[in-house]
């Protein structure tokens, strides 16, 4: 939307001598009805809409002392509220005690009633790197989350600790960071 003074200003290159004009992008959706009564929509533009990457880096300085489930404060990207999990010893689904488990997770809204039912479909990027070179292990993938109390999306096999330890720790200390990019985003009824 812009004002009508900004639309007539002849420096703002709308109107040429006394035409103007105006476009429309049409999208068209199919839809079918789903046995259970609920489903999820993303709309994605195929050339820019993708929201601009965003990261969050989460400084770890006391590695080998992490026992058990740790998590990273809340951070904002995209207008939503997100926080990491990180399992220094695994998961355990796996039945591996010696792999680092790491997983994105969107924050429940706190009070806004208007994103309890929304979900968006992002590409991540989570790493690891030093504090000094920056070596870094990345991995990348694409998934929908909703803002739900546990759901989270990463790799329980993410890499070994062992690894962590001999390549990533610079006086214990490592760095752990989340790339976003929100692709999409749908509201669930």
């Amino acid at each position: 939307m812009i004002l009508v003074y900004t639309l007539k200003e002849p420096s703002s290159g709308f109107i040429v001598g006394d035409s103007c004009v105006f476009g429309v992008e049409l999208i068209k959706f199919t839809t079918a009805k789903v046995k259970d009564g609920s489903g999820t929509l993303h709309v994605q533009k195929r050339i820019g809409f993708c929201s601009a990457r965003e990261a969050y880096t989460w400084i770890i300085n006391d590695f080998l002392s992490l026992k058990g489930r740790c998590y990273s404060p809340e951070f904002e990207i995209g207008g939503h509220k997100w926080y990491l999990t990180m399992y220094p010893s695994g998961t355990g689904i796996d039945g591996d005690k010696e792999i680092l488990s790491l997983y994105l997770h969107m924050a429940k809204p706190n009070g806004d009633a208007s994103l309890q039912n929304s979900g968006v479909l992002v590409e991540v990027s989570l790493s690891i790197k030093d504090k000094v070179t920056s070596n870094r292990k990345t991995m990348t993938g694409r998934c929908q989350l909703q803002a739900t109390e546990g759901e989270g999306w990463g790799w329980s096999n993410f890499m070994a600790t062992k690894s962590v330890k001999d390549w990533y720790l610079v006086k214990g200390s490592c760095l752990i960071e989340a790339d976003v990019a929100i692709l999409g985003s749908s509201k669930m009824n």
